[in-house]
Order: C-alpha cells, then structure tokens, then sequence
C-alpha cells in the first residue's frame, strides 16, 4: 500500500507541475494576443484617419487646382489672351 501510495503521490505532483505549465502558457499567450490586438486596433484607427485625412486633402487640393484652372481660363478670355 505503501508504493501505491507514493506512485499516486508522484502522479498528483506532476499532473499539479502539467496544470500550472499550461495556465502559465495560456496566460502568456493569451496577454501576448491582447496586445496583438490592441496593436491592430490601434494601427487600423491609424490608417482610417491618415486615409480619410490624405482622401480629404486630395479633394481640396483637386477643388483648389480646378478653381484656378477655371478662374485662370476667365482671366486669359477676359484679357483676350
């Protein structure tokens, strides 16, 4: 009884070594895909805005270039240019 008693001993001592690796493991994994995603949240806001900013000042800067073309072109046919 004694041999069964100490086998069971040993059993329960690495099973206890096997379940505090994995907790240990899905803890860091599961803080290093918090962060992953926390990054990617981050980085899209980031794109979105650059590309709405970069879209915006394209359009004015396209209504700017128009504008002058076209106050430019009344200004050469009213100076008979």
């Amino acid at each position: 009884m004694l041999v069964h008693s100490d086998r069971s001993h040993r059993i329960q001592q690495i099973l206890e070594r096997v379940i505090v690796g994995a907790l240990f493991v899905y803890v860091v994994c599961s803080v290093i895909a918090i962060s992953a995603m926390q990054t990617a949240a981050s980085s899209t806001a980031l794109l979105t805005n650059a590309g709405l900013i970069w879209t915006i000042l394209r359009g004015l800067s396209k209504m700017l270039r128009f504008s002058f073309i076209n106050s430019s072109k009344i200004w050469v046919a009213k100076s008979g240019l």
